[in-house]
């Protein structure tokens, strides 16, 4: 590959033509409808399995709803009452809400979920179908690569989180990055459309965003290395280019970026625990994703490894294995070959986090990760989350490989191993669970995809909670919205009340104090004293209701029930009112 790849002889660049792209978005969706979404209703279910999913939901509903109703959208009260939360530091997917927000208002905010849901890899697909088309010229090869990408691991296992699952930048922000080290994009136009791409991507993910800029800075740094003395010149344009571009996006993303910095105090040094940072190094060569694999024997050997699950989707299967071997086996010398095998290692390598783990093994050997531990915001990345990167370039590679084949044996064997590949990543057995929502083993390995039934309860309905609590009454809701249904019931009573817990992310700092007695009430071990505990954070919350419903668990509903506070039943919810003298 060298940087005038895509430029014919007489100079002038040339670019796939509208029609043929489309027809290829309208593949893709029609693989990603056929595999994931075609045999349930989308209104009452929804892709997914635990309460990630209910969150993006809530959120597509948020948005809307508090534009609509005046209210500042990034200082959401709603959850976490009083203290509030800032959704700037949430997965609070501003976007795609905005974006969906017609749908959300027509069919609701589970049909908007369900499209964004399937048709996320098939966008992902798209545009990295544009890349490859863009380096290669050859459509099939880039249709090919595309359906890598946009079907690998990273993005199945991803399916219902929306803020991962929605990678379709990615591809885009090489691309531009590509046409104006090339020279077939000028400056102010490069700079005009990153800046846009940033700041939509920053309002789709900030974490995907901070994997992005990690990753564009290691890989310009590679090809640095590897460039030819007469190319570098346009790489460190690039730098210049990509400079004039940050400001301008911190102009159009300036809201949020002002919620960002508001909310920066409040945000813990660490939003993940350590063992999200541990990945299974075995899981490159063993599958324990939900696709057809082929090969049950090594599914088998899969089961038998320990490492935590969200590692699972680190697996390269055999047959795109090989392709990698052959294409840099038979280029050897070549700069840019060695460029993206220099890539492919350290994406590798950083991938496996800051520790080496074994079979589940945590040793004592550091790994290049590590030295990103304290720089703020990378250091919050889950390391496992560049195998998104690594499946872009390994796409890029098979572009590549498949379309230098100039025989036609030698192009029928390429392809026939390439089809292999995808045949590998096309998605297992598709579940619909029939019975009412309920917590699902988030970090269980999946043998299925899976659709979840809308969680519904009679209880939550507006004119039931204004009838039974009144206007805007401030809840605690139980089962702890970590493991229940809390957040789907406030969307079916249309937000009519608030809620003193509710899952929205990570705990700001000033609710890590409560820890310990939150931690009981979602089933965790007894603490002393708990009438005082309870109490006291009852009145810090003005708690004026404590709403329990089924699966909550036995030991909290007892202790609860010990305090002597009034309590009534009403459709299936205990309802427990608080002191009026509390607060």
């Amino acid at each position: 590959m060298s940087l005038s790849a895509g430029i014919p002889r007489n100079g002038r660049p040339v670019y796939p033509s509208r029609l043929g792209a489309g027809i290829i978005l309208l593949f893709y969706l029609a693989l990603s409808l056929g595999f994931f979404g075609w045999r349930v209703d989308w209104t009452t279910y929804y892709l997914g399995y635990s309460n990630d999913s209910l969150l993006f939901i809530w959120f597509l509903k948020w948005w809307p709803f508090a534009i609509s109703h005046e209210l500042n959208p990034f200082i959401c009260k709603y959850a976490l009452f009083p203290v509030g939360d800032n959704t700037a530091w949430a997965t609070s997917i501003p976007v795609l809400a905005l974006f969906m927000w017609p749908v959300t208002a027509l069919g609701g905010p589970i049909l908007s979920f369900n499209i964004l849901a399937v048709t996320a890899p098939a966008l992902a697909a798209w545009t990295a179908y544009l890349l490859i088309q863009d380096i290669t010229r050859n459509r099939a090869a880039a249709l090919t690569g595309g359906f890598l990408f946009g079907f690998c691991g990273p993005e199945l296992y991803q399916l219902g989180q929306l803020n991962l699952s929605s990678v379709y930048l990615v591809p885009l922000a090489v691309l531009l990055g590509l046409r104006r080290v090339q020279g077939r994009l000028s400056r102010r136009a490069f700079v005009i459309l990153l800046s846009i791409l940033l700041a939509i991507q920053l309002g789709i993910s900030t974490e995907i965003l901070a994997a992005l800029c990690l990753m564009a800075v290691l890989a310009w740094g590679v090809f640095l290395i590897f460039a030819p003395a007469g190319t570098r010149a346009a790489l460190w344009r690039l730098v210049l280019d990509i400079a004039i571009a940050a400001p301008l996006t911190v102009f159009l993303a300036a809201p949020f970026i002002f919620y960002l910095v508001l909310g920066l105090p409040d945000v813990p040094a660490q939003i993940h625990a350590d063992w999200l940072q541990w990945v299974e190094a075995l899981r490159f060569f063993v599958p324990a994703l939900p696709v057809a694999s082929g090969w049950a024997a090594l599914a088998a050997i899969a089961r038998q490894f320990n490492g935590f699950r969200p590692d699972a989707y680190a697996y390269i299967s055999p047959p795109l294995l090989l392709i990698l071997v052959l294409y840099f086996f038979r280029r050897p010398g070549r700069p840019y070959a060695g460029a993206l095998l220099t890539l492919l290692f350290v994406m590798a390598l950083l991938s496996l986090g800051p520790i080496l783990v074994v079979n589940g093994r945590i040793t004592d050997i550091k790994l290049p990760w590590a030295l990103f531990s304290d720089i703020p915001i990378i250091r919050s990345l889950i390391p496992v989350r560049l195998l998104l990167f690594f499946a872009l370039t390994a796409a890029i590679i098979t572009g590549l490989w498949l379309s230098e084949a100039e025989r036609i044996t030698v192009r029928i064997a390429r392809f026939a191993l390439a089809g292999l590949a995808c045949l590998c990543l096309r998605p297992a057995e598709v579940r619909v669970l029939p019975e009412q929502w309920q917590v699902h083993p988030m970090f269980q390995a999946q043998n299925a995809l899976l659709w979840s039934r809308w969680p519904e309860q009679p209880f939550f309905t507006v004119a039931n909670i204004k009838a039974a609590l009144g206007d805007m009454p401030n809840v605690l809701l139980l089962p702890d919205p970590l493991w229940g249904p809390g957040i789907a019931w406030q969307l079916n009573a249309g937000l009519s009340f608030t809620q003193t817990n509710g899952y929205v992310g990570f705990l700001p700092k000033s609710e890590l104090k409560w820890n310990d007695l939150t931690g009981f009430m979602a089933g965790g071990p007894p603490i002393p004293d708990f009438g005082a505990a309870f109490m006291a954070y009852c009145a810090a919350h003005r708690v004026e209701y404590i709403l329990i419903g089924p699966a909550t668990p036995p030991l909290v509903v007892r202790a609860i029930e010990a305090l002597g506070w009034p309590r009534r039943v009403d459709q299936g919810i205990e309802i427990v009112s608080t002191p009026r003298n509390l607060f």
